[in-house]
Order: C-alpha cells, then structure tokens, then sequence
C-alpha cells in the first residue's frame, strides 16, 4: 500500500532579498481599493468646487487672483496626498510605544492655548495662527489627535487603572482639556464634535450599560446648559441656535446663512444650474469655498448631486468600520473607527447645517472645502486608514494558508468521514 506525501504549503518568498521598489509596490497593493476609489472621488470633487466656488470669491471679494486658491489647495493637497502615503506604508502600531504621540499632541494643544491666549488679550475672534493671512489652524488637528491620543491611552491602560470607573473619569478629563481649548477660541462646533469623539472612543473601549446611561444622562445636562450659556457669552452661536429653532419652525421665515443655502438649493432644483453657474457663490453665500461649499454644490449639481456627496462619505462610513471590524488588534479596530466617525461626522454636520437639519457651524466639508489644515489633517486620518487596512490584509495572508476549514479543498488534506461511511483503504 502506497503511503501520500502530505502536503506542505509552499514558505512565501523571502522579501528581505527584494529591491525596495518591488516591496513598496506589493505593499501598495495591499492597500483597500474600495477606501482608495472613494478618496480619490473626493480629491477630485474637491478639486472642482475649489476651481469654481473659489475663482469668483478670490476676484469680487478677496481682491486676489483668480487661480489664488487653487493654487494654495493643489499646494496642500499634493504635501496630504504624500503625508498620506508615508502613512499608509507606516506601522500605526508604532503608535502605541512612540515617544513623539504625547510631545505631539502637547505641542498643537500649545498652539491652541496660544490661539485662546492671544483672542483674550487682543479681544479678536479668530482660529488661526496667523490672523493676517488667515492660515494655520491647530484646532483642525486637534480633532483627529484626540481620537489617536485616546485610542492609544485606552488600549494601554484599560487594565492598568483597575477599576473602569477610573478609566471613565480619567479619559473623560482628558476629553474636558480638548474641549475647553476649543471652546474658547470659541469654536463650539469642534468643541461639540470634541465631545461626541471622546463619547464614541470610550465607547469602542468597551463601556458597560451603566457608563453609557450616566454618559447620556451627563451630555443632556451639559449640552441643555451648555448651548444656553454659549447663547448669552457669544453672540453668533446665539444667532445660529436662533435660526436653526426658526427652520424648524417655519422656513419661510428664515434668515441669514441658512436661508441664502436654502435659496442655492432652491435655483439648484433637482438637477442643478451647471457647473460654475451658481448665483450664491458670487452675491449671496458667505465664503463659498469653506463654510458653504456644499450649498454650491446644491446648486450647480441640484440635490441629485448633493444626494451623491452625501452617499459618499456614508460610504466612506461603511467601509471604515469594515476596516476597524478587520484590523488586527484592538487598537487598531479603535483607531479605524475613531478616524472614520471624525471625518464622516464633519461631514454630515456641515451638510446638516447647510439643510437645517443642524445648527449652522464652522466645520469644513472633508476634501471638498478649501483650507490646508483640515485637507492635511484628512490626508494624515485616511492613511492611517490605509494601515489599519493594509496590515489587517497582511495578517490575514499570512494566516489563511494554515486555514483549519479549507471550503475548497485545494491544501489536498484528508476528510472527516460522514457518520456511518466506512473510510476507504486509500484513506
């Protein structure tokens, strides 16, 4: 009786032989093209808003060049896409036991205090470094800092501080520090979002029922008196929180910022006016290429293309949390979906607020918005993305070879017998 050989799966190549060109490009190649054909759409949408919301605002209102913002974007957007790959290619797991997060993440909140500092003592209401051309704005990095500080603190020492209770209170005085140098800028979108972030990270960390009611219960509280003190220390929240009640409640009696949107997505119809024949962007909408862009979009692309924008980033959510539910450790399934919920939760809260469906806020239109630090701060989110994804696909290469199941029988491995079947001679 002859006896089979059983079969070995063949060892992979040994890549340390490899030219380096070769291994970067098998590395690319592990990159998830479904988050890579989404990114680009938005790279690309946002590329043609900024041509036609920021060519007439830079010549009527800016009295600047007509190519002046596309320029500053492609700028940007060249040094994200770059940042993006570096990290894409990178091991976020190197964030776990890197020396440079805490430093980091104390540095732009340095930068934050020295935004909040200076508004007090000069009296002006601005969240950039530079108030004279506008630029650099720590709190747009902030944002997705909070959600890389707080997954890799959760992850290291949810069993260090014993009881959960202590993680809760700790973590959420981390959350409070955030949210309190955003405030005061004052920039109560970011502090909102902030807010929300913090909740959702101790969320994925693992809450109990317990955690999630006095959470709730404290939100309610806060944001109820909160919004109202908000309300009387600044003025313009108070105008917004104002005119979103008013939509709500007629919105034909609607004014400011949320009635010229509602009037762009009114020319707009369901089809649009065409692409650059928006009216808004010229007269009527306040900075049409940052805090209105997606009313522009309403209009020359109708609400059939503001309805693709919006199943684009729900997308971007979906695939997201596909990569978080892939990733190969806890930190990096927090990681993913923490990242993710940021840059969609901009996203609708812009869109929101653009409809009335939301309070009218500052935050920027993720890739279609013009402005260097969020555009940076999105590229840097997406390729963590990328190696989250990247490095989940790899784990599971190298594990699918030792599969238990083999469905399709290609390892030629021997057969359970069917209760009752005698073995065959050859078995």
């Amino acid at each position: 009786m002859t006896t089979k050989t059983p079969y070995v799966p063949p060892s992979p190549p040994d890549a340390s032989n490899e030219p380096m060109r070769l291994r970067l490009w098998r590395e690319l190649q592990r990159l998830d093209r479904v988050l890579l054909l989404l990114v680009l759409f938005m790279v690309l949408g946002g590329v043609i808003m900024v041509i036609s919301a920021g060519v007439p605002f830079a010549v009527t209102r800016f009295a600047k060049e007509p190519l002046y913002f596309i320029k500053r974007h492609l700028l940007f957007l060249a040094l994200g896409l770059a940042t993006m790959v570096v990290l894409a290619l990178w091991d976020y797991r190197h964030l776990l036991n890197s020396r440079l997060l805490l430093p980091v993440t104390l540095f732009f909140l340095g930068l934050l205090l020295f935004v909040d500092v200076r508004n007090q003592i000069g009296h002006l209401a601005g969240r950039t470094l530079l108030t004279q051309r506008g630029s650099g704005q720590p709190g747009e990095f902030v944002k997705p800092l909070l959600v890389i500080y707080l997954a890799a603190w959760l992850h290291k020492r949810k069993t260090a501080l014993g009881s959960p209770w202590r993680v809760w209170f700790s973590a959420g005085a981390i959350i409070a520090i955030f949210t309190l140098l955003l405030l005061f800028q004052p920039d109560v979108s970011s502090a909102g979002t902030a807010v929300l972030l913090g909740f959702l990270m101790l969320l994925l960390s693992g809450a109990t029922w317990s955690q999630v009611l006095v959470t709730i219960i404290g939100l309610t509280v806060m944001s109820t008196v909160g919004l109202r003190l908000i309300a009387l220390v600044y003025a313009p929240a108070s105008d917004r929180l104002a005119a979103y009640i008013q939509a709500w409640k007629d919105p034909t009696l609607v004014t400011g910022h949320v009635q010229q949107a509602f009037f762009a997505f009114l020319r707009g119809g369901w089809w649009g006016r065409g692409l650059g024949a928006s009216q808004g962007k010229v007269y009527t909408l306040p900075l049409p290429h940052t805090d209105s862009v997606f009313a522009v979009i309403g209009e020359e692309f109708g609400i059939v293309g503001a309805l693709l924008v919006l199943i684009l980033f729900t997308a971007l959510l979906w695939r997201g949390f596909l990569i978080a539910a892939r990733a190969p450790d806890g930190f990096g399934r927090m990681l993913a979906a923490g990242l993710t919920s940021w840059l969609v939760l901009e996203a609708y809260i812009h869109m929101g607020g653009m409809v009335g469906f939301l309070p009218q806020a500052g935050n920027a239109l993720p890739f279609f918005s013009y402005g260097g630090s969020n555009l940076m701060a999105s590229s840097m989110a997406v390729g963590l993305l990328f190696s989250v994804s990247r490095l989940g696909r790899t784990t599971s290469e190298e594990v699918s070879p030792h599969a238990v199941v083999d469905l399709r029988g290609r390892y030629r491995r021997r057969h359970l017998s069917r209760p009752g079947r005698v073995p065959a001679a050859s078995e």
